[in-house]
């Protein structure tokens, strides 16, 4: 009985030990760093946008925002999203619009400031032109190309890319900017600006 007292008593005494003191807590001024930090979280960040636009009798509107994330200082990766309206007024009077939507997620390397390689896979949804009257498609597109990249400030710059699209779906709904002996190259401008 006394080795169960001895062993209780010494079980008591511990956890009266343990115990600490919430004044001192409070006034304890030690402060902890986060384990993010958003300053140069902020920096590593950057949103921009490839767009196009024409506007006649045949309108056609490009918009593909983008936002993406600097592994490196050369390397880079994100997601964007794309729309576009194509809009068609012929000689009869009639007008035809059809509108494409899409998402994707794309890689960027520079290896120098103003060289961009880049590479994208996107599903773009978009009318079937396969068929008469067709409904609408899911549109697999696997672009890969190249560009320039202009200096517009300290945290941003303008890129012009020339793409070539691996897939080839005959619903492609963005137009090419050239074919070369029948395969299609697509020309993109846009902007990015780095958040921090």
């Amino acid at each position: 009985m006394k080795i169960k007292l001895t062993i209780l008593f010494f079980c008591f005494a511990f956890i009266a030990q343990s115990q600490y003191d919430m004044d001192e807590v409070k006034k304890d001024t030690t402060t902890k760093e986060p384990n993010v930090n958003l300053f140069e979280l902020k920096k590593k960040i950057y949103i921009g946008s490839d767009f196009s636009l024409s506007i006649g009798t045949q309108t056609y509107i490009y918009l593909a925002p983008m936002i993406g994330y600097d592994f490196t200082k050369r390397f880079s990766g994100g997601f964007s999203m794309m729309y576009q309206l194509l809009r068609v007024k012929y000689n009869t009077g009639a007008v035809v619009a059809e509108n494409s939507f899409g998402i994707g997620t794309f890689l960027r390397y520079r290896p120098i400031p103003q060289i961009i390689l880049h590479t994208e896979m996107d599903i773009f949804n978009t009318r079937d032109y396969s068929v008469a009257l067709g409904g609408r498609v899911n549109v697999p597109a696997f672009m890969l190309g190249a560009g320039y990249a202009g200096n517009m400030g300290d945290r941003a710059y303008y890129s012009l890319l020339l793409m070539y699209d691996f897939i080839g779906n005959y619903n492609m709904p963005i137009l090419p900017f050239f074919s070369f002996k029948g395969a299609p190259f697509y020309f993109r401008y846009g902007f990015v600006w780095h958040l921090g």
